[in-house]
């Protein structure tokens, strides 16, 4: 399970960010907001924790869930908390398995390389827009799948 100052790292070094000041900027919020983010003097609220999810490209829930349990006071809540959040993180993994296994060569589809060279391709372009779609990722702009 993430902490609050997990994901902050985690959105420092996706954006390479220089600083909690940059990654204020990001969010939309104070730095010092970020600072109590850091000290462990809060969590992110339902919203930072979409925005969160989004510019990092993972599941909301997860994010979320990692939020509850960290504000969780109660042994038990903490854990059933911590479970959903490890649920969440293993679906993406093994979704993210699944289209790697379906991304693979199909030798009893395309004959040869040289026969079906397109084939191969539209099948990996496929397989990664229900990956998206199934982890709630949007194409990016200027994609030509939509």
């Amino acid at each position: 399970m993430k902490t609050t100052a997990n994901f902050l790292d985690d959105l420092q070094r996706k954006f390479d960010l220089p600083s909690d000041y940059a990654v204020s900027k990001l969010l939309g919020m104070h730095r010092q907001q970020v600072s109590h983010y850091r000290k462990k003097k809060g969590t992110f609220d339902d919203e930072i924790s979409v925005r969160v999810a989004e510019l990092l490209g993972i599941n909301a829930g997860y994010v979320m869930a990692c939020m509850q349990a960290q504000r969780a006071k109660n042994p038990t809540l903490r854990r059933t908390w911590e479970k959903a959040a490890a649920t969440l993180a293993g679906t993406a993994v093994a979704i993210l398995a699944g289209c790697t296994l379906a991304m693979a060569p199909l030798p009893h589809l395309v004959p040869s390389a040289s026969a079906a060279p397109g084939l191969y391709i539209m099948l990996n372009a496929v397989a990664v827009l229900i990956l998206g779609a199934l982890l709630g990722m949007k194409p990016a702009t200027g994609s030509r799948f939509r």
